[in-house]
């Protein structure tokens, strides 16, 4: 039983390390930057690893992003190009 117990403790522990490091890095990021646009690209998957997907931050990718989130298509969230759409993306992730 120590052992189950220490072994959920490490998992525990490994987890919650990388959703720290995830959340400080994406955290740093002013809404509707470069630096924003990519975090959000990576913690939704809006491009795949080799780069494939809409260009971030336009129009095709804010709505890739809602679409992930599992947000209603044409959303009265805000306007897709608005940076309230932004800073609603930013308030919804955290």
């Amino acid at each position: 039983m120590t052992l189950f117990r220490n072994a959920f403790v490490l998992i525990f522990s490994l987890v919650a390390l990388v959703w720290l490091y995830t959340s400080s890095q994406f955290e740093r990021s002013q809404p509707c930057s470069q630096a924003w646009f990519d975090g959000i690209s990576k913690r939704t998957g809006v491009i795949d690893a080799q780069g494939h997907g809409p260009d971030p931050g336009s129009l095709e990718w804010r709505s890739a992003v809602e679409k992930k989130l599992k947000l209603p298509a044409g959303s009265k969230v805000s306007e897709l190009a608005s940076d309230q759409w932004c800073k609603f993306i930013d308030d919804y992730m955290h």
